[in-house]
């Protein structure tokens, strides 16, 4: 049976760090795309930085979460 993928499709972002939440309860993390590209996601103001390299891109996570602008009604109910 012949693949229906091709060579051009690249995997989904993976999630490779712990989900943080900021002070309004907004979810973020670091994702990896498919080309291997880190970002720094915030779920509460939408951040979606690139980073490049691990260390720095959790740093840059630990330093947002407790300066996210988002607030509470900015942030979907779980």
């Amino acid at each position: 049976m012949a693949s229906t993928s091709s060579s051009d499709e690249l995997p989904s972002t993976e999630i490779v760090s712990r989900i943080q939440h900021t002070p309004a309860g907004a979810a973020a993390w670091v994702e990896r795309d498919g080309r291997g590209r880190l970002f720094v996601r915030c779920q509460g103001c939408t951040l979606y930085r690139q980073v490049d390299g691990m260390a720095p891109a959790l740093a840059a996570l630990v330093t947002h979460l407790p300066t996210c602008p988002a607030d509470a009604t900015d942030v979907d109910p779980v």
